[in-house]
């Protein structure tokens, strides 16, 4: 899957249509929630899922938020504050980098 970094989300995003294609389906979601976007406030499906890694990191029994993300974004998620905390994030934009110190 290919994510985001969105320092301006709490929680981590994945497309409702992402999480299908790894095996979750909407019936095994843990709940749902009111979200509030830049341009509008919605509503989400929130699930439990057994792993998500990226820029060497892994979460295990992670909550993250699921909806259709619109068309045409070349991204199957957010990374969000939760996925990030508890770690040093860098974002170098002179060398073109982002990282974690582990």
């Amino acid at each position: 899957m290919d994510f985001a970094v969105d320092t301006g989300a709490t929680y981590t995003l994945i497309d409702i249509n992402s999480l299908a294609n790894i095996g979750y389906k909407k019936s095994d979601s843990i709940g749902t929630s009111r979200t509030v976007t830049a341009s509008k406030s919605e509503i989400v499906y929130e699930f439990k899922i057994d792993n998500i890694m990226a820029l060497g990191l892994i979460r295990r029994n992670f909550k993250v938020f699921s909806r259709a993300l619109p068309f045409g974004l070349g991204i199957d998620g957010l990374l969000g504050l939760n996925f990030f905390r508890n770690q040093e994030l860098i974002i170098d934009f002179k060398m073109s980098e982002i990282r974690i110190n582990l």
